[in-house]
C-alpha cells in the first residue's frame, strides 16, 4: 500500500493508514528527502533542497493549486555524480539547491554549464551557500547535475 495523505490531512478510501507512522512520514519525506518546501502559500513560490545523505535516489511530488511540483534525484556510486530533475507548474517559481557534497563542482543545468569554479554562468542566477549551489528557477522541467 502507498502511504499518503490528502491536502489538509484527510484520508480517502484509496489511502492507507495501516501503519502508525505512515501519514506522518509522508510530509517529512517530501520536505526533507525530496526537498520540496513551500516558501509562499500554495507553493506559488517554492524551494527544492534535497538531502541525499545515505540514499542513492528519491522521487516524488506534492500537489499544488497550479499542478504538481516534482523532484527526482540520483546520487552516483562513490558520490561521483548527482542528477536532480525538478518539474514545476506554470505560474510558480523557486529555488533549486544542488548539493556539492564536500567538493567544488561544475554544475550543469539542462545540459549546459551553469556553475564552474565558484562562478555562475551568464544568464543564470545562483550563489553558493552551506555546501549547496542555490539556483533561481521558474516553471517547467529543469535538470541539474554534476559528474
Amino acid at each position: 500500500d502507498w502511504e499518503r495523505i490528502q491536502i489538509g490531512g484527510s484520508l480517502t478510501s484509496q489511502d492507507s493508514a495501516a501503519h502508525g507512522w505512515g501519514t506522518g512520514a509522508t510530509p517529512a519525506l517530501s520536505q526533507y528527502v525530496l526537498g520540496l518546501q513551500p516558501t509562499a502559500p500554495g507553493f506559488r513560490t517554492w524551494r527544492v533542497d534535497p538531502a541525499p545523505y545515505g540514499l542513492q535516489w528519491a522521487q516524488g511530488q506534492v500537489p499544488t493549486a497550479q499542478g504538481p511540483l516534482a523532484s527526482r534525484w540520483q546520487l552516483g556510486a562513490g558520490q561521483r555524480s548527482f542528477k536532480l530533475t525538478v518539474v514545476a507548474p506554470g505560474g510558480t517559481s523557486g529555488e533549486v539547491d544542488v548539493p556539492e557534497l564536500g567538493s567544488p563542482r561544475t554544475i550543469y543545468r539542462d545540459g549546459r554549464i551553469a556553475w564552474r569554479d565558484g562562478r555562475v554562468a551568464r544568464g543564470i542566477r545562483a550563489l553558493e551557500s552551506g555546501g549547496y549551489v542555490e539556483f533561481q528557477s521558474g516553471s517547467g522541467t529543469h535538470t541539474y547535475g554534476w559528474h
